[in-house]
């Protein structure tokens, strides 16, 4: 191809081949030089356009990719261009914008309509402008869509003292966040009463889905099947208990779970809001993320576990615990390793209050979205329009996962995104030693570091409304020594307040089992 187009260097087929080509093969600039050269012969062509937006974001290079996107999309009516282009402005903390680019893909019908709309319910909960009320009903019209299908439920089997049969259903039986909640449960299930069934619905494989398929009864691979042949592997299976672990993330398998599997059926784990679906009958959670009296909605009976709605596995090769940067000298720093999704224009002018009432502090942002340099001014910009000096921000793009630990060190104080707060980086955060500054959100999802702070016993650092959160943080700057001890102490106090303790934490999951059924 490159031959080709040295002979023919306007042949759109061949240019086009070529970017495609490149693509494949990884080399993004010159598949960005051949698109380029493709819309130099025809600036109207709707797949040179999709191949430069395409090199750019293999490039990390999200402001030019989306205008790319935006304009490839509007040309081809190509729903898979806007659901692209919804992704990218999500990953640039544009949610409202996102939400309208799903719009476009879902007006088009395309074949996977039911997974789109979900991506669209889940990017729903970053926009800070839509209420509990609206993003409920969004739901419900999903399940009416998508779930209003007629099925029996299975036979209970008999027996009041046998081993339940518990079904798992996840695309993310593979390293990453849930499957790592995940793994210590499944290792800790008393196999007297309870037998293990896992229900693959990917084909990636690794160590981590090689752990988990250790440590359970069986294992289905269920990729391959469509949501009918998956409710009726389960019902074959005689499961019990199914238990979605995805709810509208991506790859869910919310049709087989309408189809009733199993006499009983939950959500938990990978996602923070109703299913919408009233053929799953309980929701797992905590008192901190759905206190009694809350008024979020639910299509689902709440249950409540003991603690917090999961446990967690600290990472084996983190870092020891540093001094805070402003106690050696440095700048006193806030922080955020958040993806930059969560930089909510709400977080993003609350941030700039705190930095302005501490006079010299400055803040890091830590995100896979900022790998290129390029991307820095513009959200260097959008603090610049909160009064903040651009030099006030240090930014960082993504790096291996022990080094991302260490790099805690480099900040003292780490502030919670909202409305979407952090779970998983708020756990890292305290492991390494650093406080976490959050809000008490109205919802489920916007009290994640809230709830995870009060079970830690850290009620101290989560603020009741703005003004709260921003005297807190003037508050941690102040007081070096305090900073220090509190900085000291909270990997133990972590480790001690029953989040780590999986044993535990799995006795009060089967208790719930055994209660709902």
């Amino acid at each position: 191809l490159r031959r080709a187009a040295t002979l023919r260097p306007r042949h759109l087929p061949t240019l086009n081949n070529l970017a495609f080509a490149c693509l494949q093969a990884g080399h993004a600039r010159e598949a960005e030089s051949a698109a380029r050269a493709a819309l130099a012969a025809d600036p109207a062509h709707g797949r040179a356009r999709a191949n430069l937006a395409h090199a750019l974001l293999r490039q990390a290079a999200y402001t030019r990719a989306q205008i790319e996107l935006s304009r490839a999309a509007q040309a081809a009516r190509d729903p898979a261009l806007w659901l692209e282009l919804a992704n990218v402005r999500l990953n640039l903390g544009r949610a409202a914008e996102a939400l309208t680019a799903f719009d476009q893909a879902i007006a088009l019908a395309p074949p996977d309509l039911a997974q789109i709309e979900s991506s669209r319910l889940l990017a729903m909960h970053y926009d800070d402008g839509l209420g509990a009320a609206e993003i409920f009903a969004a739901h419900r019209a999903w399940a009416a869509r998508h779930g209003g299908v007629e099925a029996r439920r299975p036979q209970r089997r008999p027996g009041s003292d046998r081993a339940l049969r518990i079904g798992y259903v996840s695309p993310r039986l593979h390293r990453s966040s849930p499957a790592a909640l995940l793994a210590p449960v499944l290792e800790s299930h008393d196999r007297q009463a309870f037998e293990i069934v896992c229900y693959a619905c990917s084909h990636h494989e690794d160590d981590m889905t090689r752990r988990m398929r250790r440590a359970a009864t069986s294992w289905r691979e269920a990729a391959d099947l469509d949501d009918a042949q998956l409710a009726e592997l389960m019902r074959e299976d005689g499961i019990d208990i199914a238990v979605d672990l995805a709810g509208h993330t991506p790859g869910h398998r919310l049709g087989a779970f309408a189809l009733r599997p199993a006499p009983v059926a939950m959500s938990w784990l990978d996602y923070f809001d109703t299913t919408g679906l009233s053929q799953i009958d309980a929701l797992v959670t905590d008192r901190w993320h759905s206190p009694p009296g809350d008024a979020q909605p639910f299509t689902e009976a709440l249950v409540r576990l003991p603690g917090l709605r999961f446990c967690w596995e600290p990472p084996a090769d983190a870092p020891e615990v540093s001094a805070p940067p402003s106690s050696r000298g440095r700048p006193f720093t806030f922080g955020s390793f958040n993806r930059l999704a969560k930089l909510s224009p709400r977080a993003l002018a609350l941030w700039s209050e705190a930095l302005r009432a501490v006079p010299g502090s400055r803040l890091l942002l830590k995100s896979p979205s900022l790998d290129n340099p390029e991307e820095h001014g513009p959200l260097r910009e959008r603090f610049q329009r909160h009064g903040i000096d651009p030099d006030r921000i240090e930014i960082r793009g993504q790096s291996e996962h022990r080094r991302m630990l260490q790099e805690y060190g480099d900040i003292d104080v780490a502030l919670d995104s909202f409305p979407y707060s952090g779970c998983i980086v708020t756990l890292e955060a305290l492991w390494m030693g650093r406080p976490v500054l959050a809000l008490r959100g109205s919802s489920f999802v916007a009290r994640q570091s809230a709830a995870i702070l009060s079970c830690a016993g850290q009620e101290g650092l989560v603020a009741s409304d703005d003004a709260d959160f921003v005297a807190k943080a003037a508050g941690l700057a102040r007081d070096g020594g305090a900073l220090a001890r509190i900085s000291g102490e909270l990997r133990g106090r972590v480790a001690a307040c029953g989040i780590t303790d999986a044993r535990a934490f799995t006795r009060g999951l089967e208790d719930a089992y055994r209660e709902l059924w």
